[in-house]
């Protein structure tokens, strides 16, 4: 009994010692996350790679300056010339153009990266603050209930030292307490791993700070008709977004791959002085002869990306239309569960009145065990269904790319 109590006080002041912990909310939680995680400084940079890529297509060809001299000499007779001129690649005028198209597609599809990276964090976040604020509910629902058993053992001492009931009785009742507590430890346990990791995703340092969660749930839900959550979820949802912005990029990379079939062309242009004292312009045009590589690989290559890339947005499109359809019934169902759900107060009313016939002598100690296992497995299955009806509802969210859960 001693071993037992001195447990319990380890217990408490473990729980008073991870009690003194940061208040945080969810909306706070979320702009903490897209602030310092840094996965989004990550994508960030490739933003600003691709952006680099579009000012280098953006640029015209540096010109080239050409110089050939020729000192001939046989015999004592002299002869020689130098030209001095620029050059410039003509394919360039319309492979420009191309070029940007492409590199603005790649700063797109990047742009629409980084925001399906801060929506997948968005709801990493909540899911890890939710499993945060309900482990501290569990423990809280096991630490009341452990602490019922503490009461009803005391008063069962007094009852057996009056002789109302068994040595059997009293023991019964210490090793049910002992089960309870050993609930509560482990769900002590899964509170401060969900809130280091919590803190992981917020970016603290070796995901060791604590949390005072304020946000209270469930929050109010917007449930909105399917077919419109569909409609939204085709034009709001940023991975096809993102798809479609790739899609564009490889038709792009296509039509340019098609101008690049046009032989090379160079054009030089300058001043030509022989040493017998002939000068003037000269120009001079060279041509690549397209006999054996018309770019038909690359062609073949960009075709085959951009149909792939299409056929992969179709996909895409359908499957976030299911993604949709399941998280919707997933939260109704969830919804209509939490609706016909008795409160707390309702099922502390009953445990109340069953602590009071078994003091009364009029339950059993069996009785009384189930009344608080059944308050205690009701309370736990409460606290679950709220939790997967809230982890639902920002499912949904995710599966739309709409906000529909108010938490303010």
């Amino acid at each position: 009994m001693k071993c037992y109590r001195t447990f319990c006080a380890y217990i408490t002041i473990a729980w008073a010692h991870s009690a003194i912990a940061q208040p945080l909310s969810l909306p706070e939680a979320v702009e903490r996350a897209l602030t310092h995680h840094p996965t989004v400084a990550i994508e960030q940079l490739s933003i600003e790679a691709a952006q680099g890529q579009q000012k280098t297509a953006a640029q015209w060809p540096n010109p080239t300056f050409n110089y050939a001299r020729e000192d001939l000499s046989d015999n004592g007779l002299e002869s020689g010339e130098w030209v001095a001129g620029l050059g410039f690649p003509i394919e360039a005028l319309w492979q420009r153009g191309g070029k940007v198209r492409v590199a603005a597609a790649h700063v797109e599809a990047a742009t629409w990266q980084a925001a399906r990276l801060r929506a997948d964090l968005r709801y990493s976040v909540q899911e890890r603050y939710v499993a945060a604020y309900f482990a501290r509910e569990s423990h809280r629902i096991w630490r009341e209930n452990h602490a019922l058993f503490v009461d009803v053992t005391r008063v069962g001492q007094v009852r057996l030292d009056e002789g109302e009931i068994s040595a059997y009785e009293q023991q019964r009742m210490l090793l049910e307490a002992r089960s309870f507590q050993q609930h509560a430890a482990a769900a002590h346990l899964e509170l401060q791993q969900a809130q280091r990791h919590l803190a992981f995703v917020l970016g603290a340092d070796e995901g060791n700070e604590t949390y005072e969660l304020a946000t209270a749930f469930p929050a109010p839900l917007k449930l909105v008709d399917l077919d419109a959550l569909k409609a939204q979820a085709l034009t709001t949802r940023t991975e096809l977004r993102a798809a479609r912005a790739e899609e564009q990029a490889m038709q792009a990379e296509h039509n340019l791959a098609q101008r690049q079939r046009w032989p090379a062309l160079h054009l030089a242009a300058g001043y030509k002085e022989q040493t017998d004292a002939f000068r003037g312009v000269a120009a001079e045009l060279s041509v690549e002869l397209p006999f054996f590589d018309r770019n038909q690989g690359q062609i073949q290559r960009r075709r085959a990306e951009a149909q792939q890339q299409a056929l992969h947005v179709k996909w895409l499109e359908q499957q976030i239309a299911q993604d949709v359809v399941n998280a919707y019934q997933t939260c109704a169902l969830y919804k209509a569960q939490l609706d016909q759900l008795g409160s707390e107060k309702d099922l502390r009313t009953v445990l109340e009145m069953a602590r009071y016939a078994y003091q009364e002598g009029e339950l059993s100690l069996v009785e009384w065990i189930d009344a608080i296992r059944a308050y205690s497995e009701a309370l736990v299955q409460r606290n679950t269904l709220i939790q997967q009806y809230q982890l639902s509802a920002f499912r949904l969210e995710q599966a739309t790319g709409t906000a529909l859960v108010d938490l303010r």
